[in-house]
Order: C-alpha cells, then structure tokens, then sequence
C-alpha cells in the first residue's frame, strides 16, 4: 500500500524539471544532426547532377536525412510527453490501486483480530465451554462470564403486590449472616408472569404466579457472589 501510494504520488507530481531539460537537450542534439544531415544531403544532390557523386552516395545521404528527421519527431513528442505529464488514466488507475490495497489492508486486519477472543464486557470467567483447539462454528460461545458492572440481583414479586413495585423504586440488598445491605434501584420489571422457581420461598410459601425483577446495586459489592440468596427490601 505505501508502495502504491509513492506511485500516485510520482504520478501527481508529473515531470522532473531536470527531465523535461532533458528533453529539450534531446530535441536540440536532434535538431543539430537533422540540419547537418540535410546539409550533407544537399551537397552530395549537388554532386550527383554534375557526376561527381555517384548514386550510392546520394542514397546513403538521403536515408541519413530521413532517419535524422525521424528521430528528431521522436524526440520532439518525447519532449512534449515530459511537458504534459503522466495520463489521467494511469493517475486514475494508481489511484484505484491505491483503494483496492487499503481494501485487501482493512480485510487482513479485521482476520488478523479475528483471531483473538474478545469479551463484550468486564466479568469473571465461570466456565470455559470448550478446550483450547476445538473448531467452533461462527458466533458459538467458548466462555461463560460473569458481569462485574453493572452487579445486579434476580428476584421475584408475587402479582397482588405487583402494582406497588415500580421501576427506579430504591431497594436494599442483604444476604445471610449480616453486613450492611447494598443500596440499589429495580431496573426491570417482567411483563410475563412465571411460576414461582424452586429456589425462591416467600414468607408465605406461595406456589402461584411471580413476576421476575432486577435489582441493580449502586455500586460494587465484594461480599456477594453469584447464586448466593439474598433479601432483597424495596423502599416506596
């Protein structure tokens, strides 16, 4: 890529001023052995009028004249190519090259991070799925994580008491055994009601329909861990 854009650039900046000089001086060095050639031409017709040249003579000076003609049109066009230029096609399609390499560039770049395993966000590695080797189809998981931030806490609501919880409502967060509890706010409640879990007993046992929250903390809590029960307080 950098190769090709030295190329563009070459191109964009069109002649050396020391290479059109060049030219000229070509055109100038043709120039000069075109007039002695016709020189010499002339002199030998002259010659060969009076017999004092033969034929030969006046061929090999004409065919020196034109071939110095011929080379000082070469030299002229040549001249004038260095005054004008590259082409603005071969600048177009250096250009084009220049956009294809960026584009074959961009292409290794994004397999080269494929290559790497990336979590969407901070967290703790529970369980890693798969060994080290195995060949996963695309968007397969290879680790479970846990979340560090936000941390938040899944707890059920019975439906008679469903209309006093409201989103943002602040809660206290307490687990087993003491502490200060966690300051934290519902941050969703479920639309669908479900039955209540196994894991979940409400003072009253119930065994009827529940709808699930999430109760996110304010801030980090070391003393929590994932599964652990806790009690959660919701404060109108």
């Amino acid at each position: 890529l950098e190769a090709q854009k030295a190329q563009v650039a070459k191109l964009e900046s069109g002649s050396r001023p020391e290479e059109i000089d060049q030219a000229q001086a070509e055109v100038a060095q043709a120039e000069a052995t075109a007039v002695n050639a016709r020189s010499t031409f002339e002199r030998v017709e002259t010659l060969a009028k009076k017999s004092d040249a033969s034929q030969q003579a006046l061929d090999n000076a004409r065919s020196s004249l034109r071939q110095a003609e011929a080379r000082l049109i070469q030299a002229r066009k040549a001249h004038t190519l260095a005054v004008l230029g590259p082409r603005k096609e071969d600048l177009e399609a250096a250009r084009a090259q220049v956009r294809a390499d960026e584009a074959t560039l961009s292409i290794a770049r994004k397999r080269l991070a494929d290559t790497e395993l990336r979590a969407p966000s901070d967290g703790i590695v529970q369980t890693r799925i798969h060994e080290a080797g195995a060949v996963l189809l695309p968007n397969s998981p290879a680790y479970v994580l846990a979340l560090v931030q936000p941390l938040w806490v899944r707890a059920f609501v019975d439906e008679p008491r469903l209309g006093l919880v409201t989103p943002g409502m602040k809660a206290a967060v307490g687990r087993d055994g003491g502490g200060e509890p966690h300051g934290g706010q519902v941050g969703f409640i479920s639309p669908t009601a479900e039955f209540t879990p196994k894991n979940v007993e409400t003072p009253e046992l119930r065994t009827g329909l529940v709808y699930r929250l999430r109760i996110v903390l304010d801030g980090p809590a070391d003393d929590l861990r994932q599964g652990m029960p806790v009690t959660v307080k919701l404060t109108p």
